[in-house]
């Protein structure tokens, strides 16, 4: 009997986000959203399947701060998370979660840091690409009423074009995505652009 290792740390992490009482909808939808961009990036952030598991856990978990106060939730996410690891993780790869947590939002990695700084410099990077996916995800759910539950992905050059389906008001998400794209920039050297385009009836 073969065991899936990865559904069970998904399953924990599930369970996780629900004690903190994070939305469903949200955490499932920005997990597709940010999975799609994943997998449409691979030859521009070059990780791999473990780090596509750390970011599904990371949009899962990413939230639970806010069971503390919503002010700063994200730093009170990495607090949870560092002080609650996932069985079946390495300390790294928690570390990872915890971080691509604490830098969903609006901190920015910085190598002045003292928490960003003990990591190791690969670390440092699967961080940042991680974070920065997760961001551009989060921010075209940002109301929280899955507007968008199909986007489509075009690279051209220097700039990135991501249409988001939707018959609906959009206006708070292009605001939050062009607030949180700028760490996309500057870690894969980017420049992402939302288009919105309406869906067939």
């Amino acid at each position: 009997m073969s065991i899936d290792l990865n559904g069970m740390i998904l399953t924990s992490a599930e369970n996780l986000a629900s004690r903190y009482l994070t939305s469903h909808a949200h955490r499932q939808n920005v997990s597709k959203l940010a999975l799609h961009l994943f997998d449409q990036l691979k030859r521009i952030h070059h990780l791999g399947k473990r780090e596509r598991l750390l970011l599904n856990i990371a949009c899962i978990v990413d939230d639970i701060g806010n069971y503390i106060n919503q002010q700063q939730h994200y730093r009170h996410s990495a607090y949870i998370l560092e002080a609650t690891r996932l069985i079946g993780l390495s300390n790294d790869e928690n570390q990872i979660i915890a971080e691509v947590s604490r830098y969903h939002s609006s901190e920015t990695p910085e190598t002045d840091q003292p928490h960003f700084q003990k990591l190791e410099p690969t670390v440092q990077m699967s961080v940042a690409k991680l974070a920065a996916i997760l961001r551009l995800a989060d921010a075209l759910d940002d109301a929280r009423e899955q507007k968008i539950k199909k986007i489509s992905v075009s690279l051209r050059g220097s700039t990135m074009f991501i249409y988001a389906y939707s018959n609906q008001n959009i206006a708070l998400e292009a605001w939050s995505f062009n607030n949180k794209s700028a760490l996309f920039k500057e870690v894969f050297g980017i420049d992402p652009i939302l288009k919105q385009r309406r869906q067939q009836k």
